[in-house]
């Protein structure tokens, strides 16, 4: 290994200066770290979740919550080694155990000043020189070298679970690793290798010692910290200089000085070549050109590194919704950089004109040039839209998680006894629930999907969700006025049902009664199409204000009155996206009823049953339409029936009403029977009134 050949080196140097001869190299070795942990020393300190002692060695026990987080514990013997080595060499004894593979188990040595960005499922390589241990790498268990899983692996073998030996050389100049895993005795050596390059390039001086692990209640060790620095007499200190400067060979920004030595190779890292902003932040530099790479002088102003940028500046841009041909509205606008730095996203679902439009495409772009992107969206028939990360939840600080994504937003997570819930649904009714998940892992999980009053209360739907892949759940739920749709976790363990979304997709029924005929007033585009092979047929009704005429429809628009024809039943009617169709006369009030006298200057007239189980439109004056119903509103202020047509009937005369139009009605008056004949009414003795 290296260290043993600048021994070498440096006793030929003795060797040549006694003989009077010129030596070519000088290196100097210290000991500066000679530690055995028998006298009560520690030297790590705990930096998270874990416990460190002194048990005749340095002894590194994990929290009993380290799963949900990370353990870590440092040693930063920076001012053992003070700012002049050329090469440290770290030596040490280790145990560590070798169970629970799932989770990371290092030893690092490092950069101090870089040694950051550890997290519960990721270990950072930033700073890191050489690591080993335990890798979580598709649930493997296996060894390390020089940078967790991203380098040379292999079985844990005789390693873990038994006390070794490391040796570690590190060449600051070079920015290289010697490295030596021994059995304790130094006689078995499992693995070795010369002039391996820093894990991260960024890295240039040693400094740390790190322990991680993320496992819970697991114990390590270390013992006979020895760390040698060696400091190479012969070389001579000098600086390089880094300029930052446009084409013209204009200063962008103050030039930075490292230290280096005469007859090293110094070279631009990539923090000199990174994008930056002017002092006023309006400006933005991406690097073009320069990375000079020369071997340092001795003249300090010979020493320049010049790096080029190139200025970014903003560009205009749009992201439109089309439909077809049609412009729907804008996505996205602004000013932003032509480099991709500026992502702009937007939902799957988006409203335009009170009517929803859905995208099969992508949810975001990268701004690269001025101008506008069009986006393709396609009408929809949701009702409904809430994206996950806008739910309303039962924890604080309920955190996003990250999964397949099927919209603009983030998914949600539901932890162990919580919820999530969207805005009331002030009208409430009968939904279609839609939302697809992803998993945060493989174990199965399950949420159950209820409802949620405003004063917090939650009622069961009968629904619910266990899996451990991903899918798309659908079911049809019923939501009273004024309450939201709840995902709920109601067990101890966190769920790993991932959520981007949810839509609520209206779902309109109508009972036909006996009488075999009915009005319906609904706010959504409605498919009857699909509803007659359950034997419900559909028309819009028109008036010329003496007779009714019946058209046959499959679609209808929104907010729009049909007459149904059917057998006696309960029908489910399709709700669409939208329809063309022509909307005829027929009037109604969607979500609640409305008095008649509540129109003024009007006859309202609604479909009535008369003999024979045959229909016409009468005239109302008193009482309420209910909620759904439709009715015609005829100016008028006529007494006389409606007589009913269909558009087709080559006789003009209605079948369904084979009655003149002076046919006697049957009605119900603050409890008194009334005979309406003529527009005339009559009691039930025949008198006038």
């Amino acid at each position: 290994m290296k260290f043993k050949q600048l021994l070498t080196k440096s006793l030929l140097a003795a060797v040549c200066l006694l003989a009077g001869q010129s030596a070519w190299a000088k290196v100097e070795e210290t000991v500066v770290v000679n530690c055995d942990f028998s006298k009560g020393e520690t030297l790590f300190a705990n930096t998270s979740r874990i416990t460190v002692s002194n048990d005749n060695n340095a002894k590194f026990v994990t929290a009993n919550n380290s799963t949900n987080g990370y353990s870590l514990a440092t040693y930063d013997f920076s001012s053992a080694i003070g700012t002049d080595a050329t090469a440290v060499k770290i030596e040490f004894l280790f145990w560590m155990p070798s169970d629970n593979s799932y989770y990371r188990r290092f030893f690092t040595v490092g950069q101090s000043d870089l040694r950051t960005g550890f997290g519960k499922w990721s270990y950072s390589t930033a700073g890191s020189m050489f690591a080993f241990g335990l890798a979580r790498n598709s649930s493997a268990n296996y060894f390390s070298i020089n940078g967790a899983s991203t380098t040379a692996a292999a079985s844990a073998g005789s390693v873990l679970g038994a006390w070794a030996r490391a040796e570690i050389y590190v060449d600051h100049s070079a920015k290289t690793v010697d490295y030596k895993i021994t059995d304790v005795d130094n006689t078995t050596t499992y693995y070795s290798a010369e002039d391996v390059d820093f894990v991260d390039g960024s890295a240039s001086y040693c400094n740390q010692i790190d322990f991680y692990d993320c496992w819970n209640n697991t114990t390590s060790y270390l013992d006979n910290l020895v760390i040698t620095k060696y400091v190479d007499k012969s070389k001579v200190a000098t600086t390089y200089t880094v300029k930052y400067q446009n084409a013209e060979g204009t200063d962008l920004k103050d030039a930075v000085n490292y230290d280096t030595y005469v007859g090293d190779t110094y070279t631009a890292s990539s923090s000199d070549m990174a994008t930056f902003y002017s002092n006023d932040t309006n400006t933005k530099y991406v690097y073009k050109t320069g990375n000079t790479s020369a071997e340092a002088v001795g003249t300090a102003a010979s020493n320049v590194i010049t790096l080029v940028f190139d200025e970014y500046s903003k560009v205009s841009y749009t992201v439109t919704a089309k439909n077809g041909e049609a412009t729907l509205g804008t996505l996205a606008s602004g000013n932003a950089y032509t480099d991709g730095s500026t992502t702009v996203y937007w939902n799957k679902f988006k409203q335009f004109d009170e009517q929803w439009y859905a995208t099969t495409g992508s949810y975001g772009k990268d701004i690269t040039a001025a101008g506008n992107t069009d986006v393709s969206f396609t009408a929809s028939d949701i009702a409904y839209f809430f994206e996950a990360e806008n739910l309303n939840t039962s924890r604080s600080g309920f955190p996003t998680a990250s999964g397949t994504k099927y919209s603009g937003g983030s998914a949600r997570r539901n932890y162990a006894s919580s919820q999530m819930w969207t805005s009331a649904i002030a009208e409430g009714g009968t939904f279609i629930l839609t939302f697809p998940y992803s998993m945060a892992n493989a174990s199965a999980s399950t949420v159950v999907i209820k409802t949620r009053d405003a004063e917090g209360n939650y009622t069961e739907t009968g629904h619910s969700l266990t899996t451990s892949s991903a899918g798309t759940f659908s079911e049809e739920i019923t939501v009273p006025a004024g309450s939201s749709v709840a995902i709920c976790n109601d067990n101890n363990y966190n769920s790993n049902i991932l959520v981007d979304y949810l839509t609520l997709t209206p779902k309109v029924t109508k009972t036909i009664s006996s009488a075999g005929w009915a009005t319906l007033y609904s706010p959504y585009a409605l498919n009857f199409a699909e509803a007659n092979p359950s034997g419900l047929k559909a028309y819009t009704a028109t008036t010329d204000g003496a007779k009714v005429t019946l058209t046959p429809v499959d679609n209808v628009p929104a907010n729009t009155g049909v007459v149904l024809e059917g057998k006696a039943d309960t029908y489910s009617i399709p709700v669409i996206a939208s329809s063309e169709t022509e909307k005829g006369n027929l009037e109604g009030n969607a979500t609640a009823a409305t008095a008649y006298d509540a129109f003024d200057n009007t006859t309202l007239y609604i479909l009535t049953l008369i003999d024979n189980n045959n229909v016409q439109f009468n005239p109302c004056t008193s009482g309420e339409i209910a909620a759904g119903k439709a009715f015609l509103k005829v100016a008028t202020g006529g007494a006389k029936a409606l007589s009913v047509m269909f558009a087709n009937d080559p006789t003009g005369i209605a079948n369904v009403n084979a009655a003149e139009v002076a046919q006697p009605v049957k009605r119900v008056v603050n409890g008194q029977l009334v005979i309406e004949k003529n527009g005339k009414r009559y009691n039930a003795a025949g008198a006038e009134f």
